[in-house]
């Protein structure tokens, strides 16, 4: 029987689902290629607020309905995009950011832009793959734990005109 793919919005109480694959797949992502301090700051408990207070502006790769990735977007921004081991290699990845990049250009973008973490090459060839255009680095500074961290990012730039 195939698995039955889509993408929703978040369903009340699945808040700390959601940061258990936010939380795991980052740390798989990351815990190489930033500082150890960033890693160890980056605990569950900031993942579910993060979650918490970005829900109105998160959609949800499931399979069969049960969730196994998402995507959040800020105004003309792929801000967050993680799938988890279970929907890897089945499609998530490529439905969520295209129903973030159709979100996004709804809201009027019509360019959007993310920061992908320089040594992440698995996510920096993803997005060349949908279409994201190199358009060099910055430091993005992050806020954790207490503590302030650099992480060396590729900003990946998209024209959305004609998406909406």
């Amino acid at each position: 029987m195939t698995a039955l793919i889509s993408i929703t919005e978040p369903r009340a109480g699945e808040e700390g689902v959601l940061a258990g694959i936010w939380h795991e797949a980052w740390h798989e992502a990351h815990a190489e290629i930033v500082s150890p301090g960033l890693v160890r700051a980056r605990k569950f408990d900031a993942f579910v607020g993060r979650i918490t207070d970005n829900l109105g502006n998160t959609l949800v790769g499931r399979i069969d309905g049960a969730p196994v990735g998402l995507v959040s977007t800020k105004p003309e921004q792929l801000h967050q995009l993680f799938v988890a081991q279970a929907g890897r290699g089945k499609g998530i990845a490529r439905d969520l950011i295209l129903a973030a990049e159709e979100r996004l250009a709804e809201q009027g973008a019509r360019e959007a832009f993310l920061h992908c973490a320089v040594g992440n090459d698995r996510a920096a060839a993803f997005y060349r793959k949908m279409g994201w255009q190199d358009d060099g680095q910055i430091f993005e500074l992050i806020h954790a734990g207490g503590g302030t961290y650099q992480v060396l990012c590729t900003i990946f730039r998209k024209q959305l005109v004609g998406l909406n």
